[in-house]
């Protein structure tokens, strides 16, 4: 029993170690969830009450929208979203916006 309680880490232990993927997703979900708050406080736009951010891969950010309305306004406002962007050292490298609509889990 003692030799197992050894070989057991804790979650703290395992979040830190740098080449771990839970470590490394754990990360992403704090980016992007860092990256939700600071939009919604700098936009005042009523498309964003309807879009999420969903991920972001090198250079994009992607948004998922409720339908193609607000996919459509999210596309519309993305040049604007990519200027407020820049301003913040934290998420400057975002190039490009790609926003779809979301996928409905209803209908799985």
């Amino acid at each position: 029993m003692q030799n197992k309680t050894k070989q057991q880490k804790s979650i703290a232990d395992v979040l830190q170690q740098s080449n771990n993927q839970l470590s490394t997703l754990v990360k992403q979900v704090n980016q992007l969830q860092s990256l939700n708050q600071y939009l919604t406080k700098q936009l005042n736009l009523d498309f964003f009450k309807h879009c999420q951010i969903a991920n972001l891969r090198d250079s994009t950010l992607v948004i998922f929208a409720d339908n193609a309305t607000w996919a459509t306004q999210c596309r519309f406002h993305s040049p604007e979203i990519i200027k407020i962007l820049k301003k913040n050292r934290q998420f400057n490298f975002i190039q490009n916006i790609q926003c779809s609509v979301r996928p409905n889990s209803k209908n799985k």
